[in-house]
């Protein structure tokens, strides 16, 4: 180390200038930058107008579950809730791909139409109304120098009061004691639709299983509504939101069920929902895209016909003889 091979001087040589060497300078090394997390927003708003546009005199809508997902929809990786002014914020921890999803907080309640300003995103709603991706947006890709994103806003409808009819128009007759007639058929009774307290829901969500159905029997758990009356039901379905099975669990807070291939299909990525309900009306409903189990291998269905042990094939027969009485004809 330090030095060159050996260098062989013939007699006829009066110099060597082809000697050279490189040195690395050492220098101190630049530190790796760490990513920093990006903040997203911004508003959750009641849609009076069902237009898909923040109006004046919209006002924001408080304690709205808000969500940030992969891109893929199988990870959750930060949730919030709205404040007093429809305001939240979700924190992405690195650059990436990413979708945003709204637990919509009534069960009447819909999602604004989407993308209805013009190009304008501080101005429109930006969740999916329909589709099979219903309650997320399309995907939202961060670039490393981004370090906020504050027009992810989003517009519910929220269930309004019907308005009354308007009032019957009466025209007496003339020069008659005979009471006026009321011309319209008396109004049907006035219908409002129920809205349901957003805080009923607020804890309600599935907590197990999260990572992987089994090719089997599966037991679901979640978080109860804090409310009496309360029944429950477990839905599987599949990418297009068809119902491939459906488990009731009246008050408890689990239920098990068969979700192997032979009974459910083999889909790879499934929903599995959780409802709550109050007389049959949903109050609640929390859901997830889950993956089948790595590795699950298909249960073929048993065809065997059962063998019935120790019946005969063929019934006894029973004959009676009983004598005919004398005071009547005997057939």
């Amino acid at each position: 180390a330090g030095f060159t091979d050996t260098i062989n001087i013939a007699n006829n040589v009066i110099s060597i200038t082809n000697l050279d060497a490189g040195i690395i300078v050492f220098r101190t090394p630049t530190p790796t930058r760490t990513p920093t997390p990006i903040n997203l927003g911004n508003f959750v708003w009641d849609d009076l107008d069902y237009d898909g546009r923040q109006d004046a005199g919209e006002p924001g809508l408080e304690g709205v579950t808000v969500q940030l997902w992969n891109n893929a929809k199988t990870l959750l990786i930060d949730q919030t809730v709205t404040n007093a002014s429809g305001i939240y914020s979700l924190t992405a921890p690195i650059p990436g791909s990413y979708r945003i999803r709204v637990l919509l907080p009534g069960a009447y309640d819909s999602f604004s139409p989407k993308d209805q300003a013009g190009g304008d995103d501080t101005e429109d709603s930006d969740i999916n109304p329909i589709g099979v991706h219903l309650g997320f947006t399309d995907t939202i890709n961060i670039a490393n120098n981004v370090i906020s994103i504050t027009n992810i806003d989003i517009g519910i409808i929220t269930p309004q009061v019907l308005p009354p009819l308007p009032t019957a128009i009466v025209i007496p007759l003339v020069a008659t004691a005979t009471p006026p007639v009321n011309l319209l058929p008396p109004p049907p009774p006035q219908t409002v639709i129920p809205r349901v307290d957003p805080n009923l829901c607020s804890g309600f969500q599935l907590t197990s299983p999260l990572d992987g159905l089994p090719n089997g029997v599966a037991t679901f758990y979640w978080n109860p509504v804090n409310a009496a009356g309360i029944s429950y039901r477990i839905a599987v379905m599949d990418e297009g939101r068809g119902v491939l099975a459906t488990f009731e669990a009246g008050n408890g807070t689990n239920v098990s069920g068969n979700v192997s291939q032979p009974a459910i299909g083999g889909a790879f990525q499934l929903i599995v929902q959780v409802t709550a309900l109050s007389n049959g009306r949903v109050v609640c409903t929390d859901e997830r895209f889950i993956l089948r189990e790595a590795g699950a291998a298909p249960v073929p269905p048993d065809n065997t016909p059962p063998t019935v042990v120790g019946v005969p094939t063929t019934p006894p027969i029973r004959v009676t003889n009983t004598p005919c009485p004398a005071t009547r004809g005997c057939p």
